[in-house]
């Protein structure tokens, strides 16, 4: 009994190191910094409204205390476009979607104000043929990457 324990403690402390070895990808990206375009300097309207097609996900499972669990990749197939009327439609593996973005006061891209598919997301990289976003909610963070559609 004492030692199916002592292996279950060690078993957890083992997964709670290698979870803390993981580095998120959004920690991996260097940010680029495009030319400095209105009260986001990171963010340059010109650059980011426009079509995007999907590359990479990156999904991370979280634990409760943030570290990162486990990592797998997704590759949707479709695009994200923003359109410069503050519209914006997404196609991902034949899943539409469409609606209002807006950049927030503290530089976050976020989709349906005020609706119940709320989201926001930090812009990790804009330049001007690609686009990191990412994600975080409790127990799970994306890390979605684009290219010039």
């Amino acid at each position: 009994m004492k030692s199916n324990f002592l292996l279950y403690m060690a078993s957890a402390m083992l997964m709670i190191a290698i979870g803390a070895c993981q580095k998120s990808e959004k920690e991996e990206i260097t940010k680029v910094k495009p030319p400095e375009c209105g009260t986001c300097p990171k963010i340059c309207l010109k650059t980011l409204t426009v079509k995007w097609a999907n590359t990479k996900t990156r999904v991370d499972n979280l634990s409760p205390a943030g570290t990162i669990v486990s990592s797998y990749d997704m590759f949707p197939v479709g695009y994200f476009d923003l359109l410069a009327t503050n519209d914006y439609k997404v196609l991902s593996n034949g899943v539409p979607l469409d609606g209002k973005w807006k950049i927030s006061a503290d530089c976050l891209l976020v989709l349906d104000e005020g609706k119940p598919l709320e989201r926001s997301f930090e812009i990790l990289k804009l330049t001007a043929d690609s686009l990191v976003i990412y994600n975080k909610q409790p127990g799970i963070a994306y890390t979605q990457r684009y290219k010039k559609f």
